[in-house]
């Protein structure tokens, strides 16, 4: 590992901003550059020896809440919350040429599962929707009912209180 940038107080302990790469059997194999805290990473970009990106918050050194971005589908994207590091929580994905984008809803590892604001590209039409694939191991789609708009709602509007906070502090 490589590392250039600001140290805190305590000695080869990175704190404030700088770019650690890491290389596996001395290849290239991930680079992060942004902000330290503590020795852990708490927010900026990240890119791997496959091409996959993201930009976003760390917490205890793992994805909390950014945006991926896949290689070979520049217009493929993740935006929101992440579980333990995983793309999990409430986000955007955006699957151009799949016949949808889930606009914003809940997921589970990237894939939409939950509450939902889907658009149908083929009907260009917008719908509020539930993924349910608990039953079947495969999704269905059913509408919602206003109970559940309802918490969809509030689960948007936190979403997009957090997405202009990291909007304002990080772009």
């Amino acid at each position: 590992r490589t590392f250039k940038g600001e140290f805190g107080n305590t000695a080869g302990v990175r704190h404030g901003y700088g770019s650690s790469t890491m290389y596996k059997n001395n290849v290239f194999f991930r680079k992060f550059e942004g902000d330290f805290k503590n020795d852990r990473s708490i927010y900026g970009k990240e890119e791997w020896h496959n091409g996959l990106r993201f930009e976003g918050e760390y917490k205890d050194g793992r994805w909390s809440f950014g945006e991926i971005g896949y290689p070979n589908q520049p217009t493929n994207k993740y935006f929101g919350s992440f579980i333990n590091g995983r793309p999990s929580g409430v986000a955007r994905i955006t699957n151009h040429g799949t016949g949808f984008s889930w606009d914003l809803g809940e997921t589970k590892e990237q894939h939409p599962h939950g509450l939902g604001f889907m658009f149908l590209e083929k009907d260009n039409l917008p719908a509020a929707l539930l993924f349910d694939d608990s039953k079947t191991g495969k999704n269905s789609i059913k509408a919602i009912n206003q109970n559940q708009l309802t918490i969809l709602q509030e689960k948007e509007k936190t979403f997009l209180e957090k997405e202009l906070n990291f909007l304002v502090n990080y772009k």
